[in-house]
């Protein structure tokens, strides 16, 4: 059996693999760092399982999801991101074990166990967030032009709306039209939950 391992940080590569080969010896692992190769391989070769990160260099990514979705891979989701959203996210692409990489480590055994038998599992984190009843920060994907993603992406990394302006050439009232509209288009209460929501899925 081979078991995909997707994450950009080694180090958490490496203790998945360990403890896919502490509940399953026999596994075979395959490491990739990006999205990409990821998907490379997939179509590629067989794997029988997937263990990935959704935070890969950048945002929250899923695309690899869809693949493995589109294939009847079994995978199990290890990832900091968590909020319902995503969580309803991933029930639709058919993911079938989710843990938070803030639990403790039992949770993620406990989640190749369920992963290698066929069965559902979800970590104490993540059951708590699905039964939350009231979260104010909830985290939706944001709908976004080309342009408005440009402006962010440099808000994010700490520019000034002026220094946005200058890096792309444009005046300072094109700059806070775009990030006018992006509110409006998205319902962002503000500037900062704006950011917050394109750090979680567009620029991690």
């Amino acid at each position: 059996m081979k078991v995909l391992v997707l994450d950009d940080h080694e180090a958490i590569r490496g203790a998945v693999v360990r403890w896919v080969q502490v509940v399953a010896p026999e596994f075979q692992c395959v490491e990739f760092s990006g999205v990409g190769e990821a998907q490379l391989f997939v179509k590629r070769n067989r794997v029988d399982y997937a263990v990935c990160d959704l935070e890969v260099r950048q945002g929250c990514d899923t695309s690899l999801l869809d693949i493995l979705a589109d294939l009847n891979f079994p995978v199990l989701v290890f990832s900091s991101h968590v909020n319902k959203v995503l969580i309803q996210e991933l029930d639709v692409k058919r993911v079938l074990c989710y843990v938070s990489k803030t639990s403790v480590i039992q949770a993620l055994k406990a989640g190749l166990e369920a992963l290698f038998t066929g069965r559902s599992y979800q970590c104490p984190l993540v059951q708590a967030t699905l039964t939350r009843k009231f979260d104010t920060l909830e985290t939706r994907r944001l709908t976004l032009s080309k342009g408005q993603k440009q402006v962010l992406a440099l808000l994010v990394l700490g520019h000034t709306r002026e220094d946005v302006a200058n890096l792309l050439c444009n005046s300072i009232s094109t700059i806070n039209n775009h990030i006018y509209r992006a509110r409006e288009v998205n319902d962002c209460r503000d500037l900062t939950e704006l950011l917050r929501r394109f750090r979680f899925w567009d620029h991690g």
